[in-house]
């Protein structure tokens, strides 16, 4: 009976369990709780199921076949077929072939070290074989050395491969909080408290553009002094009151609060701007799947975006947003582009296959931006009418024709899926000239 529940167990885990659900956490106690059981009913009660030989088989190469699963899914993440049913099936037979023939040779026969009689005596056949061990072990630590300290092997991939990739770490953090996961408030881009110009709030997509902006303001005011008051967090969406499904954002609503009231008294009259990822409060992540369900919610999570959600999110979005535009010029960015890819991992991936030495690309189509954002574009133009705001399209920098663009003369504009990176938002600093 052990066994069984254990089993079922881990059946669920497979079945349930969702590529958005945190891991680690207390989820893992699921699969966990059913390996240990089934682990207990093979020390008490007969086991039937477990005691199969193909059971035993996988049991027995089964941490061989945990090494070898790794640069197999790796090599089908890079060459874009791990979504692909054929590819995992084969990826999973690789695997436990990979598995087994290391069992047989590799982990079986290192097992048996010092097992045996050397011609020479007990004493030396282990002397031998601890000798050969620890050869092996420093060959290994000195090519892995060799290899850390020179940061892997850039040499082999060409020039664009290697800039495209490390647009993955393009970013700016702010050095007043490197931690996205706390509210960053107060926070001075432009080293000069005293000459504010500007004050830009909201999450993560408002930290991407930050230094795009200071660079908007110094050319505009013609001023190398002009800085710029942060206030941003993470997935927290500006709106008092708002909860965020994220175990790890707490408090956004309380913090919004504490934010529109602050600048209701402060600052009075330096513009702000605004950005936020808001599509994925009210629908969820493209990257994940869009799942409609809600990131940002009000009173109790739900499963899936509803009307009567929206009206409200409306509602109270309209209300924060009005109330901070009674007392400053108010600039809302429309929403950034958004792909379901790692752009600069897959851009370096082109490069790398290119005959040609240039990108394929990764595009969105126009019409496809329009309808994931259609209801946040409502709500922008809406405030525009109601609240007098004033509304930053970055489509014309980024959509040219009916395609929004992933990378620009082969080299990413994104450090992820939906975040501009350095090089990316530095494109849109004409776009933040038209808000002085």
């Amino acid at each position: 009976m052990l066994e069984v529940f254990g089993l079922i167990l881990i059946l669920v885990s497979l079945l349930w369990m969702r590529e958005t659900d945190l891991w680690p956490g207390w989820l893992t106690l699921i699969p966990v709780s059913g390996a240990m059981l089934v682990m207990l009913a093979a020390r008490g009660e007969a086991p039937t199921l477990t005691n199969h030989s193909l059971v035993q088989w996988l049991g027995t190469i089964s941490y061989s076949v945990y090494l070898w699963h790794w640069p197999v899914v790796v090599g089908l993440t890079f060459t874009n077929l791990l979504s692909k049913p054929q590819w995992i099936v084969g990826g999973v037979a690789l695997s436990l072939l990979l598995g087994h023939l290391s069992y047989q040779f590799v982990e079986n026969p290192t097992r048996n070290f010092g097992r045996h009689k050397a011609k020479s005596g007990i004493g030396r056949g282990y002397l031998r074989e601890f000798v050969d061990i620890m050869g092996i072990a420093a060959v290994a630590a000195g090519v892995g050395g060799v290899i850390f300290l020179l940061n892997g092997l850039p040499s082999r991939v060409p020039e664009l491969v290697r800039v495209a990739d490390a647009e993955n770490d393009n970013n700016a953090v702010p050095t007043c909080n490197p931690d996205h996961f706390r509210l960053t408030k107060d926070c001075v881009l432009g080293e000069h408290p005293e000459n504010i110009q500007a004050i830009l709030i909201g999450d993560s997509h408002a930290s991407a553009l930050a230094t795009a902006l200071v660079e908007a303001v110094r050319k505009k005011t013609n001023d190398s002094t002009a800085s710029i008051l942060l206030h941003y967090r993470l997935g927290c969406v500006t709106i008092p009151g708002v909860k965020i499904r994220a175990y790890f954002i707490s408090h956004c609503g309380e913090e919004s609060t504490e934010i529109t009231q602050k600048l209701s008294k402060e600052y009075l009259g330096v513009p702000i701007i605004i950005i936020n990822r808001i599509s994925m409060y009210m629908y969820g992540s493209p990257e994940f799947g869009e799942d409609h369900q809600p990131v940002a919610y009000f009173d109790e999570p739900l499963k899936k975006t509803n009307q009567a959600y929206i009206d409200e999110f409306r509602t109270k979005y309209l209300k924060s947003i009005c109330t901070l535009a009674q007392q400053h010029p108010l600039y809302i960015m429309q929403p950034i582009p958004e792909f379901t890819v790692e752009v600069p991992q897959e851009i370096a991936r082109q490069l790398m296959y290119s005959p040609s030495g240039k990108a394929k690309g990764i595009y969105v189509d126009l019409a496809a931006y329009n309808k994931r954002n259609a209801t946040a574009l409502e709500i922008l133009n809406e405030a525009q009418q109601k609240c007098g705001i004033h509304l930053l399209d970055p489509t014309p920098y980024f959509c040219p024709g009916e395609q929004c663009v992933a990378s620009i003369n082969n080299r990413p504009i994104y450090e992820d899926s939906n975040h501009l990176s350095e090089y990316g938002n530095k494109f849109l600093v004409p776009l933040f000239m038209t808000a002085f």
